[in-house]
C-alpha cells in the first residue's frame, strides 16, 4: 500500500507536525508495510525526521510521480479547505484531491477543519470535495460539519472526530497538581498570530498583565508557526518598553532559530501554568497538558474548542472589551495559582481529551477498515467478481479458512471462464458462490484497470498451489490430489516426493471419474481429512465437481488448478520467467500446444466486451449528491 499524504507540512507549523507525526506513527503501527510519502515544504527535513519518503509542493516531476504511484490521497489534518491563508492553496490542495481521482485513486479527508471559505469557488470547491471526492470524509469540530452541511454536502458523509494531533497526548504524563504558588511566580506562555486584531488584543493584554504586577508572572511567548515570529517580536518588544527590567522569554528553545519538534513543544506547555493562546493548537497542545488555559477567538472553532474543555475564551470581535479580557486573565491565573482549581481544570480537560482522542481514533479505524473494504471488495467483470486481492493477501486468505476450518472454493479467473459464465447459468452461480476469486492471466487484469484504473497483482494456480505446496511442511498441511490421467497425478505425487521439504500427500486420485469411482473418491477425501483439496480437472469440470461436493466433503480449501498436475509431474513445462513477467504465457501455451488456438479465439470477444463495459462505467461516473434538509443540521454530534 503506498499512502501520500498532503497537508501544511514541513512550513515550520507545530499543529501541523503534530498532525504528521500522529499520523505517521499511527500508520506505521496499523498498516504495516505501507509505504508513507509526505508533501512537504522541507522534503530534506520532513524525511529525515519522520523516517518517510518526502515529495517537495513544487517538485512537480516527482509529485505527478508520487501519485501516480499512490494507492491513497490521505489529508490526515488541519486545514487545508480554507481560502483564509490564500485561494491559491485551497486550489493547490483541490487540484491534487481532483487529479488523484481522475487517476482513479481514492482519496480521505481526515479530521479536517473547514473554513473560512470567503469565495464561492472556495465554497463550490469544498462542497465538491466532501459530496464526490472523498472515500471518507471526517472533520475536527462541528462548526466545520455546519459549514459543509449548509453547502450542501451531505450529512450522512460528514462525521466529527476530533483533531489528530490529540495521539500524541499519550507521550504526556499526567499532571500531578502542585503547591500552593500565591507566592511564587505563574509560568505563562503567550501564543500570538497575525491577524486583524491581533496589535490591539496585544495592547490590551500587556495592560492586563502588567496590573496584575509584572513580577508575579514570568511570561514566555510561544510562537506556533513561522508567521507568528512578528506578532510574538512586535509583543515582546512593547513588553519591554511597558515592563522595563522584567525579562521575557521568546522561543521554544536555544538557540531560537531551531524549530522545535511536536514533542519538545509539548514538554515546554507542560511546564507552564497558563497558556494565553490564538493558535488552536496552543489550546489543544494546553489541554493535552491538562494545563488551564484562556483562548482567544478569531474563528469560531476556537471558542466551540474552549467551550468543550470548560476554559474561558476572549473572542475577537472588531470592538475591545478590556474589561472582559482583564477577567478572564485574572480567572485564569487565579485558577493556575489555585492547586484545587487548577486539578480541577486539569481533571476535566484530560477527561475532554479522552473523549475526542477515542472519537478521532474511532474515525481513524473506520478509514482502516475503507481500505480494508477497498483492498478485498470483489471488482465485477462482465457480471463475475474478481478479488483484488494480491498474492500475499490471497494465501493469508486460505490460511484464515485452514485454521478456522471454513471451506474455501478458489478459483482462479482467465478470460475464458468469465465468457463461459456469460452463456453458462449454472456455471456463473458456480463462479459467484465461490469464497475467493483471483485474477490468473493478463486479460482479466487489464479489464480490472480499464474500468477501475487499479492494477492488481496476477494469482496464478501454479504459482498459488507451489507455495502452498512449499510452505506445507512447516505448517503441517495435507494434500489431496484429484484429476488428470493417472500417470499424471501419479507422477505429480512421486515428484512431490523428491522435494527437499516434500509436502505430505494424503492421497491422489485420478479425474477420469464413472459414478463409483467418484464415490469411492470422495469417502476416500473425507476419510483422510486433507487441508487443501487440488482438481486438476480443467474448467468448468473442476469448479462445477468442487461446487457440487465441496461442503460435503470437510475440506477447508478447494482449489480448481487446471493443468497444474501436467506442470509438477514434469509432463509440461511453463513459460520463461521473463515471458511469464511480460504476460506472455498465453503465447508460448499458444505456440507449443497449436490445438489452444480456438480455445483462444474468445481472447478477442472478451476485450471488446470489456473494453465496452469500462467506457460504459467511466461514463456513468458518481452519482451527484442530494441536498440535505434543515433537520439535518440538529443531528450533527459536536464535542
Amino acid at each position: 500500500m503506498n499512502v501520500l499524504i498532503i497537508g501544511y507540512f514541513g512550513s515550520g507549523n507545530l499543529g501541523d507536525e503534530a498532525i504528521l507525526q500522529g499520523f505517521v506513527e499511527w500508520a506505521r503501527g496499523e498498516l504495516p508495510g505501507a509505504k508513507l510519502t509526505v508533501l512537504s515544504s522541507a522534503p530534506v527535513a520532513t524525511a529525515r525526521q519522520y523516517n518517510v519518503e518526502a515529495v517537495g509542493k513544487t517538485q512537480w516531476f516527482k509529485l505527478l510521480r508520487a501519485l501516480t504511484r499512490a494507492d491513497d490521497v490521505v489529508a490526515p489534518g488541519g486545514s487545508i479547505l480554507q481560502d483564509a491563508t490564500s485561494l491559491r492553496s485551497l486550489l493547490y490542495y483541490a487540484g491534487i484531491a481532483r487529479l488523484a481521482r481522475l487517476f482513479a485513486r481514492r482519496v480521505f479527508f481526515l479530521n479536517q477543519g473547514v473554513g473560512p471559505l470567503s469565495s464561492k469557488t472556495s465554497r463550490r470547491i469544498a462542497a465538491k470535495a466532501a459530496s464526490s471526492w472523498a472515500s471518507l470524509f471526517t472533520l475536527r469540530d462541528g462548526e466545520s460539519a455546519r459549514l459543509l452541511v449548509g453547502l450542501g454536502a451531505p450529512w450522512k458523509k460528514l462525521t466529527v472526530r476530533g483533531d489528530t494531533s490529540l495521539l500524541l497526548s499519550r507521550y504526556v504524563p499526567d499532571r500531578a497538581p502542585g503547591a500552593p504558588r500565591a507566592a511564587k511566580k505563574l509560568r505563562v506562555g503567550v501564543s500570538l498570530r497575525p491577524h486583524a486584531g491581533t496589535d490591539s488584543f496585544a495592547k490590551l493584554l500587556l495592560a492586563a498583565l502588567a496590573e496584575e504586577g509584572a513580577d508575579a508572572v514570568a511570561l514566555r511567548v510561544l510562537p506556533f508557526e513561522k508567521e507568528d515570529d512578528e506578532p510574538s517580536r512586535s509583543f515582546t518588544r512593547q513588553w519591554e518598553w511597558t515592563c522595563p527590567g522584567v525579562p521575557l522569554r521568546m522561543g521554544w528553545r536555544e538557540p531560537a532559530a531551531q524549530e522545535p519538534t511536536p514533542l519538545e513543544a509539548l514538554a515546554v506547555i507542560q511546564t507552564l501554568d497558563l497558556v494565553i493562546g490564538m493558535r488552536l493548537h496552543s489550546l489543544i497542545f494546553a489541554a493535552m497538558c491538562g494545563v488551564p488555559f484562556v483562548g482567544v477567538s478569531y474563528d469560531p472553532k476556537v471558542q466551540a474548542f474552549c467551550e468543550s474543555a470548560g476554559q474561558p475564551c476572549y473572542v475577537l470581535a472588531g470592538e475591545d472589551r478590556p474589561d472582559e479580557l482583564r477577567q478572564k486573565i485574572r480567572d485564569g491565573l487565579a485558577a493556575a495559582r489555585e492547586p484545587r482549581g487548577a486539578a480541577s481544570a486539569a481533571s476535566h480537560m484530560r477527561t475532554q481529551t479522552m473523549i475526542q482522542t477515542r472519537a478521532m481514533l474511532a474515525g481513524l479505524a473506520e478509514f482502516k477498515r475503507e481500505l480494508r473494504r477497498y483492498e478485498t471488495e470483489a471488482l465485477e467483470i462482465l457480471g463475475v467478481p474478481v478479488s483484488p486481492r494480491g498474492f500475499r493477501e490471497a494465501v493469508e486468505f486460505i490460511e484464515g479458512a485452514i485454521s478456522a476450518g471454513k471451506t474455501c472454493h478458489v478459483v482462479t479467473l482467465n478470460p475464458e471462464m468469465i465468457m463461459r459464465a456469460r452463456r453458462d447459468v449454472e456455471f456463473a452461480r458456480v463462479l459467484h458462490g465461490a469464497e475467493l476469486l483471483t485474477a490468473d492471466g493478463v486479460g482479466v487484469r487489464l479489464a480490472v484497470r480499464a474500468k477501475y484504473r487499479r492494477k492488481i497483482e496476477s494469482v496464478s494456480g501454479i504459482e498459488l498451489v507451489e507455495y502452498l505446496l512449499s510452505i506445507s511442511k512447516r505448517r503441517g498441511y495435507r494434500f489431496y490430489l484429484l484429476g488428470g490421467s493417472k500417470e499424471t497425478v501419479g507422477g505429480c505425487a512421486k515428484a512431490l516426493a523428491s522435494w527437499a521439504e516434500p509436502p505430505e500427500i494424503a492421497g491422489f486420485h485420478h479425474g477420469y471419474l464413472d459414478p463409483e469411482e467418484e464415490k469411492k473418491a470422495v469417502e476416500h477425501i473425507k476419510r483422510v481429512k486433507p487441508h487443501v483439496l487440488l482438481v486438476g480437472m480443467g474448467s468448468p469440470k473442476q469448479e462445477n465437481w468442487i461446487a457440487r461436493f465441496g461442503t460435503t466433503l470437510g475440506v477447508p480449501a478447494l482449489i480448481g488448478v487446471g493443468g497444474t498436475f501436467d506442470v509438477l509431474s514434469g509432463k509440461t513445462r511453463r513459460a520463461p520467467a521473463l515471458m511469464r513477467r511480460l504476460g506472455l504465457e498465453w503465447l508460448y501455451r499458444l505456440v507449443r500446444q497449436p490445438g489452444r488456438m480456438r480455445r483462444m479465439a474468445v481472447l478477442p470477444a472478451f476485450a471488446l466486451h470489456a473494453l465496452a463495459e469500462a467506457l460504459a462505467y467511466r461514463i456513468k461516473g458518481a452519482e451527484p449528491a442530494s441536498h440535505p434538509s434543515e433537520n439535518t443540521l440538529k443531528d450533527l454530534r459536536t464535542y
